[in-house]
């Protein structure tokens, strides 16, 4: 059981730091961007995903929490 967790934490570590970099990468194409109507769009995406990132993050701590 314990290396199933530990296969778990590692992928949601790995999804999380692939999500990081696209939100890296979200916010430097929505600065560059000059045209409001891409931007507003980038903006959006970004938005989207760093929710998404939250919501994983306080799942992660919720789990931590409950095990200890």
């Amino acid at each position: 059981m314990s290396d199933a967790l530990n296969i778990i934490e590692k992928q949601v570590a790995a999804d999380m730091e692939i999500r990081a970099h696209r939100l890296c990468l979200l916010a430097y194409e929505a600065q560059r961007f000059g045209n409001s109507v891409d931007r507003r769009a980038l903006d959006e995406e970004f938005k989207d995903f760093l929710h998404l990132y939250i919501e994983d993050y306080q799942a992660e701590v919720a789990k931590k929490i409950r095990e200890q």
